[in-house]
């Protein structure tokens, strides 16, 4: 699709790059003799995080732009997207430069007024309201009016089942149809309501060449539960294959069968997978702060409480929170018992992880279709979910960029990656490998290699970075800038000074920098020392932490890759204790020049740990205080 001007029609702003798969939709749409255009539908493979959102929002506009349409409606299969199109997909007409009057839930008598007064043009609803009473009141939505329909995840749309017998009760009110999915082909193979093959599909690899998603790396480690039943009092350790054999239960979710066997788990012993996904997601942490969360996925409700209360035990302190399905489990018995969470609950836990008051969410068939955080970069899966479209989903959730990290250049993104750890018996371990293979070049898992998991025992010893605190600050957006409708980072916004200022084009990035700050109002203001104190403490516990876990993963490591729970806090008092016996400094006590030196002397016992040829000998022999 041309953006040249045109004064008659929708043209996307000049500030806005059109992606591959993207300019391939409006390009069809666009032609009214392409194939799509004179069957009135069109299909799209477009990865998640790839912008089928923007798809959607750009095909509406530039249809309703030439007349065809003037309506929309748009259908989704879970409450989660609903409220994310409701949310959003007004801001998100504006900035693509086709203001709408108001998008409404179509499900209300407050849509159908509004449509009638043509003060709303976009209607949302989820397939499950097609299929209840509310038919009704969008069937009479559908009678007035161009309706452009967007069929949302359409693969779970299945001709003969209820959602699609549902989709297809609109379709005929629809004068063109859109139907996007990140997974478009249905793991039973039943006919879905659109089908055949789609007339744009973008691969994974595609989109990671483009930038559009992170390239994924892959890291399988041995995990283990311990657990008694009933009255038993003598823990067993199951693999996860092992325990839903024993269960006879379904690897995506055992819930029930935790209730009817009376499952506990006993955390006393922490598992490598759980170790080196903690200890990457801190590390990510320490470089680029805040930045980072985790996603864990979880066999039942009660292995994600557990699960829960092992991460928090890493971190000492509370990091983790869960969210679950609630459902109602008839023991043999005939007593019943209620697991999971309420949907408000589930709400709640969701919007907390989301605003950053924790950073590991713990999840039982929940957070997976619909559900999107871009600083979800480390995935840990605990399930047993095989190579389906449900797996190509829970990956997704961790494959959306985080410009934050690193600016979208239209090229691979070489620092913004999905970290994937996974127990070594995941049924769907070789199709993330193969994942890897394919989305991350060879000298990129290289450079990640040495630079965090220099061991040559294959004991991932993260890495603690140099020590860096402000002593000035910005009041204002320190490293974007509100540009053309966007944020763009700091060099972006140069560049753009230099090519539309002529009194820039030669100037310093220093000169600019001022410049800028003085046009957006971001002026540096000094740090407190209390301030700096306070943060130069905090990083002192964090590297301390870093080395206690790293000195725990050794040790499970060869101890058939568990550690005893308590040893992450008991090394790291031991650390804290080595340092006040060497300089008879406690750290409430210590400037930020002695807090500062605390955190060299930590740094340099783990990079120690990471160029020795054995780190547990080197423990034993240089360190014999960590030898717990």
């Amino acid at each position: 699709m041309s953006q040249t001007k045109d004064l008659f029609r929708w043209q996307l702003p000049s500030s806005i790059k059109l992606r591959k798969g993207q300019e391939r939709v409006l390009n069809l749409l666009d032609d009214a003799q392409s194939g799509p255009r004179q069957a009135r539908l069109l299909a799209a493979e477009l990865p998640t995080g790839y912008g089928k959102t923007f798809v959607i929002c750009a095909a509406y506009a530039l249809l309703k732009s030439q007349g065809v349409v003037n309506r929309a409606l748009i259908v989704v299969p879970s409450d989660e997207q609903l409220q994310s199109y409701l949310g959003e997909i007004e801001q998100d007409m504006a900035q693509i430069g086709a203001p709408i009057t108001a998008a409404l839930q179509a499900n209300s008598n407050l849509a159908l007024r509004s449509h009638r007064r043509n003060e709303a043009e976009i209607f949302v609803t989820t397939v499950q309201a097609l299929g209840n009473g509310s038919i009704a009141t969008i069937s009479d939505l559908l009678t007035s009016g161009k309706w452009f329909l967007a069929l949302d995840e359409y693969h779970r749309y299945a001709r003969n089942n209820s959602w699609g017998k549902s989709i297809a009760s609109v379709r005929s009110s629809a004068v063109f149809e859109l139907a996007v999915s990140a997974t478009p082909n249905r793991t039973d193979q039943a006919e879905k309501v659109v089908s055949g093959e789609p007339d744009v599909q973008i691969s994974l690899v595609d989109a990671v060449e483009e930038g559009a998603i992170r390239p994924v790396v892959v890291r399988s480690s041995e995990y283990a539960l311990d657990i008694s039943f009933g009255k038993e009092n003598s823990p067993q350790r199951f693999t996860t294959s092992d325990l839903v054999k024993e269960l006879q239960a379904d690897g995506k979710d055992i819930s029930g069968a935790e209730v009817k066997r009376d499952l506990r788990y006993l955390p006393k012993y922490l598992h490598r997978a759980l170790l080196d996904a903690s200890g990457k997601l801190d590390e990510l942490n320490a470089e680029n702060q805040g930045q980072h969360k985790m996603l864990v996925f979880a066999l039942g409700v009660g292995h994600a409480k557990s699960v829960c209360d092992q991460m928090n035990d890493i971190a000492g302190a509370k990091v983790a929170d869960w969210i679950g399905v609630q459902s109602t489990v008839v023991r043999d018995d005939g007593t019943k018992k209620v697991i999971g969470r309420s949907e408000s609950e589930n709400r709640l836990v969701l919007q907390r992880f989301k605003d950053g008051q924790f950073n590991v969410l713990v999840q039982v068939k929940k957070a997976t279709e619909g559900f999107n955080d871009v600083k979800c970069s480390v995935l840990l899966f605990l399930n047993l979910v095989n190579e389906s479209v449900q797996l190509k989903q829970m990956i997704g959730r961790g494959l959306r960029r985080n410009y934050a990290l690193e600016p979208d250049t239209g090229a691979r993104a070489r620092k913004d990656k999905c970290w994937i750890f996974v127990s070594d018996d995941h049924p769907g371990l070789d199709y993330m490998k193969s994942l890897a293979d394919n989305t991350l070049l060879p000298e990129d898992d290289e450079e990640q290699f040495n630079d965090t998991e220099r061991s040559s025992s294959g004991v991932p010893i993260y890495n603690i970075p140099d020590f860096f605190i402000l002593n000035a600050q910005y009041t204002g957006e320190e490293f974007y800038y509100p540009v053309g409708g966007e944020m763009i980072s700091a060099s972006e916004a140069r560049a753009k000074a230099r090519t539309n200022l002529d009194a820039l084009k030669n100037a310093s990035d220093d000169e600019i920098d001022a410049r800028l700050r003085k046009i957006f109002d971001v002026e540096p203001k000094r740090v407190s020392t209390t301030e700096q104190l306070k943060e130069a403490r905090g990083k002192v516990a964090e590297a301390v932490r870093s080395l206690a876990k790293n000195v725990a993963r050794i040790k499970a490591e060869a101890a058939g890759g568990t550690a005893v729970k308590s040893i992450i806090g008991d090394l790291h008092k031991a650390i804290h204790r080595r340092w006040v016996r060497e300089t008879r400094l406690s750290t409430d006590e210590m400037n930020i020049e002695e807090l500062i030196r605390k955190y060299e002397w930590v740094k340099s016992i783990n990079d120690e740990l990471k160029s020795a040829s054995n780190p547990l000998d080197h423990i034993r022999f240089n360190f014999p205080w960590l030898n717990l």
